[in-house]
């Protein structure tokens, strides 16, 4: 096969293949997920003590008025369920990532990469929020640094692993491309062309 037109790939993931770490990086994704969905799912027993928690309305809980709880709750309700809903779409393209690594599926590694991108966005927009804030505040030098870093590292361990899944993309993609081009060349016996594809006589 011939060396990637894509430049900036990796080579594994670690000690890792591409296929190995991809589909490492799927189950990983989707037992976050799951226990994501059963921790936010069982949050809804206690849907009160998220109000007292929530309480967006700058009140103490003695000055609630029916209206302020009941604005609450559904609010409580609404972000929960998004919640639950971004864990479901996570879970569902980890699975997507873990049969098209292990299969060679190409396509099934979109959706991934796709929350992954936004996630590396939103990430990216938090790392630089916090990391102005930490430098203008009155905090002390080290503090300020020590998050930095961290939050630097984070978002770097998430680019990796986002390159990771990315590079086996590539290379699926240069796979097949080469094997279009090799049936084109050599075409199989006994078959004819049609022009773009091959049929048998």
């Amino acid at each position: 096969m011939p060396p990637s037109s894509s430049h900036f790939i990796l080579n594994g993931f670690f000690c890792f293949s591409l296929h190995t770490g991809s589909v490492i990086l799927g189950w990983l994704g989707f037992i976050s997920a799951f226990f994501s969905i059963i921790g936010w799912s069982l949050s809804f027993n206690n849907i009160d003590g998220l109000i007292k928690s929530l309480n967006i309305t700058n009140k103490q809980p003695d000055d609630f008025t029916p209206e302020d709880i009941e604005f609450m709750h559904n609010a409580a309700i609404f972000i929960i369920s998004m919640l639950i809903g971004f864990y479901v779409i996570e879970a569902l393209a980890s699975l997507f990532l873990v049969h098209g690594a292990a299969y060679s599926k190409r396509l099934f590694l979109v959706p991934w990469m796709l929350g992954r991108s936004i996630q590396l966005v939103y990430y990216t927009a938090i790392w630089m929020f916090i990391s102005l804030y930490f430098f203008t505040s009155t905090s002390t030098i080290t503090i300020s640094i020590f998050c930095m870093i961290f939050g630097a590292f984070g978002l770097f361990f998430n680019f990796y692993c986002f390159m990771c899944v990315y590079s086996l993309f590539a290379l699926m993609r240069d796979a097949e491309e080469y094997q279009r081009l090799t049936i084109r060349h050599n075409p199989p016996p006994n078959y004819t062309s049609t022009g773009t594809t091959y049929m048998k006589i």
